[in-house]
């Protein structure tokens, strides 16, 4: 039967249903061509010589070895070797960070430390937060309301809107 005949007996769901299975089919069946391992993404492609590809509808981009992210120049198991290599430094900077009571300023993404004096941190940028909660302009309470910010320019102390507003540095 022909791919009309079929449609004028079964359901539209049903006859999408085939029409999926069948391209599958020959997609599997085809070296040359290969399907978007992005899940729910129905692209196909024939990528022509490239070793990686990027989905015009999902817009991800992955090698058509592994279907991991594009590692152009590195085979895929020396690539799977990086990610455990980068993954183990960052794990061993993030408990560094931590072992050293780093934080980071959410407005700007610099690292700082505290060596002494109010947990009421004023980052260069200008953003005002807690040391130890984090909290945006220190409306948390683990310093008193009126303690002020030293600014880190001047060197000379903040008082504004100690707990007035939220910190309105983060989006500015």
């Amino acid at each position: 039967m022909s791919q009309a005949d079929i449609k004028t007996c079964i359901s539209q769901q049903e006859f999408n249903m085939y029409d999926s299975r069948l391209m599958d089919s020959f997609v599997q069946a085809t070296e040359s061509l290969y399907h978007c391992p992005t899940a729910d993404c129905p692209f196909v492609c024939d990528p022509d010589g490239q070793e990686a590809v990027r989905c015009p509808l999902c817009k991800n981009s992955y090698c058509l070895k592994c279907n991991e992210e594009p590692h152009v120049g590195l085979s895929c198991a020396d690539a799977k070797n990086m990610d455990k290599v980068h993954g183990a430094e960052e794990n061993a900077t993030a408990a560094y960070f931590k072992e050293q009571k780093l934080v980071q300023c959410a407005k700007c993404k610099i690292y700082m430390h505290m060596v002494s004096g109010c947990n009421k941190i004023k980052c260069r940028c200008g953003y005002r937060f807690c040391y130890v909660c984090l909290s945006p302009n220190a409306q948390c309470g683990h310093t008193p309301s009126n303690h002020g910010y030293i600014d880190n320019a001047t060197g000379g102390g903040d008082f504004r809107n100690l707990r007035g507003e939220e910190n309105s540095g983060l989006n500015s």
